[in-house]
């Protein structure tokens, strides 16, 4: 799930009114207020894609490849040929919900592929150490 894609400059703003709701004890000047909306809105755009080696998407632009669109041939690559850490990023990033569309919806993922990938995200492995 991209957290880019939950939360905008809106959001960000009712973050931080919620949270820092004035009172007579604990005023924020709007100064701090301004750096802590700030501070969160980075926290919440520092994952703007998964952490995966560039060599499974070598035939693309990663300065300019479009992460959210692109999600199918991010996932098929990674039930393909990723490591765990990869499908943990992936699964962290996307969900498992599209993780499944996307392999059910593939042509490029054979039978025993999307056997596995259905398999290892019905298991504990993605979540183990």
């Amino acid at each position: 799930m991209n957290l880019v894609s939950i939360y905008d400059k809106a959001d960000v703003d009712n973050i931080s009114d919620t949270l820092f709701k004035p009172t007579p004890k604990h005023q924020l000047s709007a100064r701090n207020r301004s750096i802590f909306s700030l501070t969160l809105s980075v926290l919440i755009t520092m994952q703007s894609k998964p952490d995966i080696r560039p060599g499974l998407l070598w035939e693309y632009d990663l300065e300019t490849f479009q992460w959210d669109r692109s999600y199918k041939i991010v996932i098929e690559r990674v039930v393909q040929r990723g490591w765990i850490n990869e499908w943990k990023e992936v699964y962290k990033f996307y969900g498992p919900e599209k993780i499944l569309e996307t392999v059910e919806w593939s042509r490029q993922l054979d039978v025993r592929d999307k056997d596995f990938a259905r398999l290892f995200l019905k298991s504990d492995l993605l979540h183990a150490a």
